[in-house]
């Protein structure tokens, strides 16, 4: 697996982020929390904390791992494993 995404929900919504109108692929498209894996990265748990911080400004102790759903495969035919997480801060 080349990285990981997250699934990101409470009992109301699932969350996604706008990519910034800079990025150099799929600039300005509302996509899913995540990225490639870094080097020491043991499991997707662990790339999508990282990039949950990284990507939201917001500590990985706002989230909890529920599971994992089975890879896909990116344009690239790379296997990215999507994460099941519940945001544990309320979102008044």
């Amino acid at each position: 697996w080349k990285g990981a995404v997250l699934f990101l929900c409470n009992e109301d919504y699932v969350f996604l982020i706008k990519r910034s109108e800079g990025m150099p692929t799929h600039a300005g498209q509302v996509a899913f929390v995540g990225g490639h894996r870094q080097a020491g990265e043991l499991d997707p748990w662990e790339v999508a904390q990282r990039e949950y911080e990284e990507e939201t400004g917001h500590s990985r102790d706002s989230i909890e791992f529920l599971g994992y759903l089975p890879p896909v495969l990116t344009a690239r035919l790379q296997p990215i494993i999507p994460v099941m997480v519940k945001l544990r801060t309320p979102t008044e």
